[in-house]
């Protein structure tokens, strides 16, 4: 990612960037969430992710270097279940932001695209990893 840092704040500011989401429904309620983003210097996708809307529920990060790895590690979170896949095109993002900062600032303004009750397969990941995040 293009950054630059503030050392009065001891923040990194990130150039807006598309960040993917991918929302798990079990019964017609959302219960996984995660959120995708691409770092361009460290060539990395970093996950953040939770289960359920609760603050109750466990929030997670976890980096990744292989689309492939990913996707095996997604499957298991869907589990074949139906998906939300959306493309988000965030301003200010930070080194600070965490799963709650990313939830709070994606929106249907800044929504790209979306596609609601569909299966999450390897070769949409990859579309999507491919054509919004590399």
């Amino acid at each position: 990612m293009s950054a630059y840092y503030d050392e009065d704040t001891n923040t990194t500011y990130y150039d807006s960037q598309i960040v993917l989401n991918i929302s798990e429904f079990y019964d017609g309620k959302r219960d996984t969430n995660v959120f995708i983003v691409y770092d361009k210097d460290d060539e990395l996708l970093y996950v953040y992710g939770s289960r359920g809307k609760s603050s109750k529920y466990v929030r997670y990060e976890k980096t990744f270097e292989d689309v492939g790895v990913l996707y095996k590690f997604l499957s298991e979170l869907v589990a074949n279940h139906d998906i939300s896949i959306s493309a988000n095109y965030l301003l200010d993002l930070t080194n600070h932001d965490d799963y709650d900062s990313l939830e709070s600032k994606v929106n249907r303004h800044n929504e790209v695209v979306a596609y609601d009750n569909t299966r999450l397969t390897k070769r949409l990941l990859e579309k999507y990893v491919a054509g919004f995040l590399c």
